[in-house]
Order: C-alpha cells, then sequence, then structure tokens
C-alpha cells in the first residue's frame, strides 16, 4: 500500500498546493518522482520521507540547483561562470576591458580589415564572410553560447580616454572541477602594436581571473617565431613548460607552439609592479 507521504506526492503532482502554478517544470517532476515512489512501494522498498528524496531516488534533479556540480574536492572552490556580457568593465591608466556587443561591429571591422596582413600569419584562416555584418553576428552568437556553458569570457580592449577599439582578448576552454584551468589568445590591431597596450590589458585581466572567476591556472601558447607575444607573457611571468608539436591550424598550417603558463603567485610581481607605476602616474598617456 502506498503511504501518506505518496497520497500527498500525488495532489503535488497534480497541482494541488503548488504555490507557483507557473511551473510547469515542477509538476512534471512531482508526477515522475510519484510514479518513482510507486515502483518502490510495490517492490517492497523503503519509501522516501519527502519530495526532494523521492526526486532523487527517481534520478530527477531538482530544478532549482545548477545543471552541472562538479566534485571540486577539499579545498577547492567552485565559481559560477556568469554570461560574458554581464562581465563589469575592467580600467588601466590606458585602457579598459569589456565584452563585445553588437554596436562594436563599425570599429572591429575597419580595425580588422585594415590590421588584415599583420594578423593573418599569427591566426586561423577567416572565413570569407568574416568582416561582415552576418559573421560578427555569429561570432557575437558562438561567445553567448560558449559564454553561457562556461567555456569562455571574451573582451575587447579600448583605449581608455577615446574609446576607440585597440584589440580583443579571449579566455577560452575554461574547465572547472579539480582543474580550475582556462587559456587565453589576444590580438591587437597594426596601428597600436608594440605600445604596450596589450600588457597593461593583461595585468587588469588576469588578477580578475584568478580572484573574482577562482582560475588556478592560465594557459597561452605562441609560435616559436612570435617574440613580441613571447616577450609579452614573460613580462606578466609565465612560465614556458614545453613545446607541443603541430599544435594548432594557423593561416592554413599545421604550427609547432610554445606553451605557457601561470599560477597567481607568478603574476603578483608583475601585477603589484604595475599598480606601483600606476599610482606614481607612470603610462598614463
Amino acid at each position: 500500500m502506498i503511504s501518506a507521504f505518496v497520497s500527498r506526492l500525488r495532489a503535488f503532482s497534480q497541482g494541488e498546493g503548488k504555490t507557483d502554478p507557473s511551473s510547469d517544470l515542477e509538476m512534471r517532476t512531482g508526477k515522475k518522482a510519484l510514479f518513482g515512489a510507486s515502483v518502490m512501494a510495490r517492490l517492497g522498498h523503503s519509501l522516501p520521507q519527502n519530495l526532494e528524496e523521492a526526486r532523487q531516488e527517481a534520478g530527477i534533479a531538482n530544478s532549482f540547483k545548477p545543471k552541472f556540480t562538479p566534485h571540486l574536492g577539499a579545498g577547492v572552490e567552485e565559481a559560477p561562470q556568469p554570461p560574458f556580457d554581464k562581465e563589469q568593465p575592467l580600467h588601466g591608466p590606458r585602457v579598459f576591458l569589456r565584452p563585445p556587443t553588437k554596436r562594436d561591429y563599425d570599429q572591429w571591422s575597419s580595425l580588422r580589415r585594415k590590421s588584415a596582413d599583420f594578423l593573418r600569419p599569427w591566426e586561423p584562416i577567416w572565413p570569407s564572410d568574416d568582416l561582415t555584418v552576418k559573421g560578427y553576428q555569429r561570432r557575437l552568437t558562438q561567445y553567448r553560447k560558449d559564454s553561457r556553458d562556461g567555456r569562455s569570457l571574451p573582451f575587447f580592449l579600448f583605449a581608455r580616454h577615446s574609446g576607440e577599439l585597440l584589440g580583443g582578448v579571449n579566455v577560452s576552454n575554461i574547465r572547472r572541477g579539480i582543474c580550475q584551468t582556462a587559456s587565453i589568445g589576444y590580438w591587437m590591431g597594426a596601428p597600436f602594436a608594440g605600445k604596450g597596450y596589450m600588457s597593461e590589458a593583461l595585468l587588469l585581466l588576469l588578477p580578475h581571473l584568478f580572484t573574482h572567476h577562482h582560475l588556478h591556472r592560465i594557459e597561452a601558447a605562441c609560435m616559436a617565431h612570435n617574440g613580441p607575444s613571447m616577450a609579452v607573457l614573460g613580462h606578466l611571468g609565465f612560465v614556458r613548460e614545453g613545446l607541443a608539436r603541430r599544435y594548432l591550424c594557423i593561416n592554413g598550417r599545421w604550427e609547432d607552439h610554445i606553451l605557457f603558463a601561470a599560477l597567481k603567485e607568478d603574476i603578483d610581481p608583475a601585477v603589484s609592479a604595475a599598480h606601483r607605476r600606476w599610482s606614481d602616474g607612470v603610462s598614463q598617456g
């Protein structure tokens, strides 16, 4: 015989006593839990003591819990990933970082077009419609999907006083659980390369990733002949860890890449030194 609890569960699944009549999902999960409890009763198993236990016995997740709650292990903090467009701007003396928006299309397409010869040797082959409105919208859609899935955070880099677009940084391949790791990649428009803007941007972004997003390790990769990029990473405190053969397909060719990584303690000296310079008015440009 089904217990009084199961009878109450049946009433709940039929909508009686529901505090939120619009919660169709809650009603469906109540019905599934009722079915599971009924089967258990007929098989002679002990009955659940409450609705949550019934859901768990029936293999139904609580709709109010996150879809993915990995076991992180002792001493590891879980950090839910906010949508990329909810990220607050990060301001430095000369630059600021914020998520890309639809209104950035004109600046983005113009800078990428005039920088094409400069950028293509370091990037995958661009789609034929990459610089069109449609291509840009597709890019934003992918950013939104990857961010919603907790896999990436894109940023555009702007001049602080003029608002001119300078380049971009993408935090990608975010892995949670016991890993808490991400990769960074970046690009700079040809007119602004070699002026220290990207170093300043990363000095803003990296502490934010370690403290606000609770990442433990940040990785980067660059081709062996990309001296400027390696200089940026070395200045920030990244440690060279090895060579990945034919690691990425760049400009139509599989290229070897040198792998770098940084922990929070690796970048702390560079961040502290930068803050001292900024507070002294250096690099106010």
